[in-house]
Formats: C-alpha cells, sequence, structure tokens
C-alpha cells in the first residue's frame, strides 16, 4: 500500500479516504454509473463487471471533466490510447454526474474512453483511497490492471495541479497487452500439433 494519505491543492493538505492500491494488489470493488442515451434508468458498472472481460484495464480518474487539469488528462489519454482502443478497456472516471461526462465526451469527442460517474456511489473514490474525505470528491489518479484483477501501475500525483506521467501509464499499459498478446499465443496449438490431430 501507499504511504501518503493526503493531497495538496493550493498548498493545503487534504485527508484521503484511504490509502490506495499498489502494485500487486487487487482491484477494489467498486460501482460506478453511466447512462446511455434513451437510458433513464442508468446502468450500474462493476469491478467483476470490466475484469471478467480478461483483458487488461486503464482507469483514469479525474475529480471534473469540466476543470482545466481534468479536461486535459482525459483528452491526452484519449488520444494516446486510440491504439489500444481493441486491446484494453479504457475508462475515464469522475465525480461528475453521468450526463455531464456524456456531454463532455460528446463535445470533446472522446472515443478510446467509455466514461463511469462516482458521484452516486463513491464507493470508486473510497475503496481506491482517492477521495478527498472533506468534500467526497475524487482526486487526480490513474491505475493500470492486468487481465487477472492485479494492479501493475498506480499514481496519485501529491500535489493536485501536478500531470500524470503518461508515458509511464502508457509504457505499462503496453507491456501488459504485450504479455497477453504472448500468453494467448502459447495456448495456440502449433503446427506440429494440428496436424497431429488431423492424422489422428
Amino acid at each position: 500500500m501507499s504511504h501518503l494519505p493526503f493531497v495538496v491543492f493550493n498548498g493545503r493538505k487534504y485527508d484521503l479516504s484511504s490509502q490506495w492500491p499498489a502494485v500487486g494488489d487487487p482491484v477494489p470493488d467498486f460501482q460506478l454509473m453511466l447512462f446511455n442515451k434513451g437510458d433513464s434508468a442508468g446502468i450500474m458498472i462493476t469491478k467483476d463487471d470490466l475484469i471478467h472481460h480478461r483483458r487488461p484495464l486503464l482507469l483514469s480518474v479525474t475529480t471534473s471533466l469540466d476543470t482545466p487539469i481534468g479536461s486535459l488528462q482525459t483528452k491526452k489519454f484519449d488520444q494516446m490510447l486510440q491504439p489500444y482502443a481493441k486491446d484494453a478497456l479504457l475508462w475515464s472516471v469522475s465525480s461528475d454526474l453521468p450526463f455531464n461526462i456524456n456531454r463532455f465526451f460528446e463535445e470533446e469527442n472522446i472515443t478510446s474512453l467509455a466514461g463511469g460517474s462516482d458521484f452516486l456511489y463513491k464507493s470508486f473514490g473510497k475503496n481506491f483511497g482517492v477521495m478527498v474525505e472533506e468534500y467526497q470528491l475524487l482526486v487526480r489518479a490513474v491505475f493500470v490492471v492486468d487481465r487477472n484483477g492485479l494492479i501493475r501501475y498506480s499514481e496519485v500525483p501529491a500535489v493536485v495541479k501536478t500531470e500524470i506521467n503518461y508515458e509511464m501509464a502508457m509504457r505499462v499499459l503496453h507491456e501488459v497487452i504485450h504479455e497477453d498478446h504472448l500468453s494467448d499465443a502459447d495456448l495456440q496449438p502449433s503446427d506440429e500439433e494440428e496436424n497431429a490431430q488431423v492424422d489422428d
């Protein structure tokens, strides 16, 4: 686990809900809400909904997409993640209402990321340790998870206005995807095995 249970904003320390998961930890349980067009009931997304796909997962976390730094992080990740959209699950998580997330995604043409809201349940922020207790709002963070549901990269900037290390997060995601491709290749029968099966 991390040993920094606070973040700094404009020179003031704000306590976080708990310590965030470190590399090797399992993904905490969470519930996120999203609304698709024409869906008035909304959809709850859980950890199991994402992990059962057995694909790597990147979670870009921001307080709000309407803040300058939150907007920048989301748009930057959206561009950088385009080559990986078919190989990984890519999510933007914020404290915004689902409707505001949809509006931002549409206005900014966000296509690589799916948008999840922690506004209703707040379980993501609390269980990941990325929620400011005083205001019940998320701080900025990024997590990369492998297909087994284990954290492979976690970053929570100590100073809120500090940018995420995009390159490092992308490097780890690339490595995790590459591992998946190698693992899947190992499961495929070789030409000799296929020929032996035909002969039998």
